[in-house]
């Protein structure tokens, strides 16, 4: 065991430099509630270093040693801050602001993760260059240690100085090497990502601005996509080409670490995987086998989507799924077999037209039921307006009523216009309610049902009723909503904001907002993918530039 002296942390102030875009009303029609916030005069978002989160931390020692950890080794659980993603700098700040307890802890954490990385797998970190007690060696895995921890070349003499004075205390190679690996992922080099603290400021009309070397640059694009460090290659290939930096969007984004987009950033935006341990009644018979899918469908099918769909819309109008026997015959779907999840076109397969897109999952069907017998129409359409379009809803105002007593309403239906109907509802039910009853087809289960027949209306003989009303627009049942969705600039302009917010790593401000419906209006609502919308942020002034 050793002793390391604490550093102490100093936090730099950025702003980001962005190009405008002003939304035009050409893409909205009808009743929408959109308002642009995009203000191009508008000053940069002040940027701090962004520490770790803790699974980005488990990926980086993953990719880099092959060592695994735990949620539990950390001394704070990760959480979402206000724009809804753990990577958010503000977030991290405030919830921890690096107390002295905080800091020992990361600094225990770095000790206890060296010890595991020399202990499972030591050629991780002495196959790095020759192990010998020189200072050619030293130097040499000193060089490339750093490269890969602290995803920068040591660029002060007395970095290297620094380092190489721990080999001398020792009569060995592989003692000071856990030494040096514990002290480096215990510096603020490792735990926080710097983006543009390296580069000389550039004077221009608006004020100063850094553009990030290409290291940090790798390192910005490589946990944004792979949510962990860059690897060899992407580190040394010159980003400030712009075909060598496509070249290695589409690299990183054909790797397998590509999926932690949809586990990671997905997940943190839709929150799909909890339904794996949700409670499901029993009289719906619902098997874990059957929640295991249902997770395994939207995982599988947002990998899909964002790393080889030409169409990012698909996420919510696809004539696709992953299913496997399970799962198919849980949708009434036949000609699935097997326990594998596999891609299935579903337009033309009984029951078929039914599904397609994330609001037909079983994932999101279950998870907006609350755990009851009952639909739920009006928990699916404020999930809606908050997730996919990306129109907040605000918490019920004091001494609102729960939904009246059943008895009172001949159907669901009467009864959340009953509820709706009091004066300070009904302004937020106008517009979240209609939307889910276009789903009232799907149980609490996610089954396919054109009468209710458990819970408090059951026997009863009441038909579902599922039309409803988009900004304006008629539909009726789930493929007409699933349609007005999709071709809905709001669906558009929401998913480019949680690209964007994820990328950047904090709140948009009202310049953040010009790039978000730049994409959202002009890449994603025109049929672009994922990717296109990827690169046009990622070569954005807001992604490769900061304020000074």
């Amino acid at each position: 065991m050793f002793s390391l002296t604490l550093i102490t942390l100093t936090i730099l102030l950025y702003n980001n430099c962005d190009s405008g875009f002003n939304a035009s009303n050409e893409f909205f029609s009808g009743n929408s509630n959109f308002v642009s916030q995009c203000e191009s005069g508008a000053p940069q978002a002040k940027m701090q270093l962004h520490r770790l989160t803790n699974q980005e931390y488990i990926y980086t020692i993953k990719d880099l040693f092959n060592v695994d950890l735990l949620a539990s080794n950390f001394p704070t659980a990760d959480q979402a801050g206000g724009s809804g993603f753990t990577n958010e700098y503000s977030r991290m700040n405030r919830d921890t602001n690096l107390s002295e307890n905080v800091t020992n802890a990361y600094f225990e954490l770095a000790i206890t993760t060296a010890s595991r990385i020399m202990t499972q797998n030591p050629s991780s970190v002495l196959g790095l260059s020759c192990n010998t007690r020189s200072d050619a060696c030293y130097e040499d895995f000193l060089r490339k240690l750093s490269l890969k921890v602290f995803r920068r070349p040591l660029v002060e003499p007395s970095e290297m100085t620094a380092f190489k004075t721990i080999f001398s205390a020792y009569t060995n190679f592989s003692e000071p090497a856990e030494v040096v690996l514990a002290t480096m992922l215990a510096s603020p080099n490792y735990l926080y990502k710097s983006y543009g603290a390296y580069s000389a400021p550039v004077n221009q009309s608006s004020g100063r601005k850094v553009i990030l070397n290409n290291y940090e640059l790798a390192t910005r694009l490589s946990y944004l996509l792979w949510a962990s460090a860059p690897d060899d290659v992407l580190l040394t290939t010159d980003l400030s080409i712009s075909a060598n930096l496509e070249s290695q969007i589409k690299r990183l984004l054909a790797s397998p670490k590509a999926r932690r987009l949809s586990s990671v950033f997905a997940d943190q935006w839709l929150d799909y995987s909890k339904v794996e341990t949700s409670s499901v009644p029993t009289e719906f018979a619902v098997s874990a086998a059957v929640l295991q899918s249902s997770k395994r469908e939207t995982e599988e099918f947002l990998n899909y989507v964002i790393t080889q769909s030409s169409r990012a819309l698909d996420l919510w109008d696809a004539d696709y799924s992953f299913l496997n026997a399970s799962l198919a015959t849980h949708y009434g779907i036949s000609g699935v077999t097997g326990t594998t999840i596999n891609r299935v076109p579903i337009s033309n397969s009984s029951n078929g037209s039914n599904r397609g897109g994330l609001i037909t999952h079983a994932s999101f069907l279950i998870n907006t039921s609350g755990g009851t017998l009952e639909t739920h129409p009006v928990s699916r359409g404020s999930w809606i307006l908050n997730n996919v379009l990306c129109d907040s809803v605000p918490p019920p105002p004091p001494g609102v009523t729960a939904l009246p007593d059943a008895s009172l309403a001949s159907s669901p239906r009467e009864l959340a216009e009953l509820h709706a109907s009091q004066v300070s509802c009904k302004a937020c039910h106008a517009r979240m309610d209609p939307l889910g009853f276009g789903l009232e087809n799907y149980d609490a289960s996610g089954k396919w049902i054109t009468s209710y027949n458990l819970g408090k209306w059951a026997g009863r003989g009441i038909a579902v009723e599922a039309d409803g009303i988009l900004d304006g627009e008629r539909f009726n049942g789930p493929g007409e909503l699933k349609k007005l969705v999709a071709e809905n600039p709001e669906t558009s302009i929401c998913m480019s904001r949680k690209i964007v917010s994820y990328a950047l790593g904090r709140n948009m401000n009202s310049k953040d907002h010009c790039l978000s419906e730049d994409v959202g209006l002009n890449v994603i609502s025109k049929g672009g993918s994922f990717e296109a919308a990827l690169k046009k942020i990622i070569n954005s002034p807001s992604f490769k530039e900061n304020g000074r």
